[in-house]
């Protein structure tokens, strides 16, 4: 069965299907060549007080002064191309990210998220050095224009990891703007148009984009990939291979080339225990059913970003509807030991003395129900979850779903609208300010 035949039994709300772009039309195009003629701090980097906030009390650190600021400029000044080329980038009239390879493991292995955190980073010490060099109009140049690119990477056409990279972009940008708005020298034009650029983030670009295309780009190739006739141990370990966490963490104990100092057969124990809630199914696997629950979850989402009126009593219902299959879903993948699910981290995986060492650190951030679920299951709880298990249609195509759909960036949604509103509110008090003193 081909991926388009897949995409059939999806609502129509998520179906996506690539256009190819053309280079000239497309912002990352624009972007790859500033990545390419970025100068970078590596060796002397900037003080991170210019780009983050300090946790307590939310503000950024002073421009610096003296050498350290001729430095910023510098540096500033060597990045001028990279700037034009980021400007050129948020005037095309799409964003379209490389599909992911169908031959690649991981759909987040594309070099085109690599340099895009580095470039936004670039993009705001340039705003920073227009507000210090009192030039307001400059700095909401800037400023606009890397709040566009997060904006515009977040509702393009990506996947879920590029809204995780154009979340904190765009966060960056209005972090500047209220910096802007604060510092007291801003005239109302330059205040209205941030708040113009605000309102049009706020009321235009279509987030769920990304979940369409992490779907119809990733997932649903990765249900194709597996055949119902296949023997179920090579189906279980194909997957496994594919989407698994099958190493550890880079910040974990592992030699100089990241991979573990010593095979304890975790990965191998995983695969066994998989196999032993599966065996005497009468049907573990079915490739449609399983596109249709992931499909029908992403439909969902999509919709969650379009929550009805207060009042709209249709659509209320409609959403606990929704909320209700979504609910059934969980739960009947929350079945599956949590110790099986391939996301589970590779470093606490199994029985072993080394994985149980590092899983003991985790104890004291843990609940107690939560403690109880990461521990390796028994071969009692296999046998209850294999039971439980024989009543329930396609439960390896549950796991399979439930890994497919572990990234939800519709819970982080609410937070990038609380930021634009927050800047929104700023933006308005200091332009009635102005316009209250007669400024500008």
């Amino acid at each position: 069965m081909a991926r388009d035949d897949l995409l059939e039994h999806v609502p129509p709300i998520a179906r996506y299907r690539r256009v190819p772009l053309d280079p000239e039309q497309n912002a990352l195009s624009a972007w790859e060549q500033a990545a390419e003629a970025m100068i970078s701090l590596d060796d002397a980097p900037l003080d991170d007080g210019l780009l983050h906030a300090d946790r307590q009390t939310g503000r950024l650190a002073p421009f610096p002064t003296g050498a350290e600021a001729a430095r910023v400029r510098g540096f500033v000044e060597d990045n001028r191309k990279t700037i034009e080329l980021l400007h050129a980038g948020v005037c095309c009239p799409g964003l379209q990210f490389p599909a992911p390879d169908d031959e690649d493991e991981s759909p987040e292995a594309g070099e085109s998220i690599r340099p895009l955190a580095e470039l936004g980073h670039v993009w705001f010490v340039a705003a920073r050095a227009r507000m210090a060099d009192r030039d307001p109009s400059a700095a909401a140049s800037e400023l606009i224009g890397l709040g566009e690119m997060g904006h515009r990477i977040c509702c393009g056409e990506g996947l879920e990891i590029h809204y995780l990279m154009g979340g904190p972009i765009q966060a960056l940008a209005l972090q500047g703007m209220r910096l802007l708005a604060a510092e007291g020298d801003a005239p109302p034009d330059v205040l209205a148009r941030l708040a113009e650029a605000v309102r049009r983030w706020l009321t235009t670009g279509d987030v769920g984009q990304c979940l369409r295309v992490e779907l119809c780009e990733h997932s649903l190739a990765e249900i194709d990939r597996l055949d119902d006739n296949d023997p179920l141990e090579r189906l279980v370990g194909g997957f496994l291979d594919r989407c698994g966490m099958n190493a550890p963490l880079p910040s974990s104990d592992a030699d100089a080339n990241g991979h573990p100092t010593d095979d304890d057969g975790r990965l191998a124990w995983r695969r066994a225990q998989i196999l032993r809630v599966l065996e005497g199914h009468p049907s573990p696997f079915d490739k449609v059913a399983t596109a249709v629950l992931v499909g029908r979850e992403v439909a969902a989402r999509i919709l969650e970003l379009r929550a009805p009126r207060r009042f709209d009593l249709v659509g209320q219902a409609r959403r606990l509807g929704r909320l209700y299959r979504r609910a059934r879903f969980r739960y009947r993948a929350k079945l599956w030991p949590g110790q099986l699910h391939p996301s589970f981290p590779y470093d606490c995986l199994g029985p072993g003395r080394a994985a149980q060492d590092k899983l003991a650190e985790l104890q004291s951030w843990l609940k107690p129900s939560e403690w109880s679920d990461v521990q390796p299951p028994s071969d009692a709880r296999i046998e209850a979850v294999r039971r439980r298990f024989r009543d329930v249609p396609n439960p390896f195509g549950l796991l399979v779903a439930e890994t497919l759909l572990g990234t939800d960036v519709t819970r982080l949604e609410p937070l990038r609208r609380r930021r634009l509103r927050r800047a929104e509110a700023a933006l308005a008090a200091a332009l009635k300010s102005r316009r209250r003193s007669g400024a500008g």
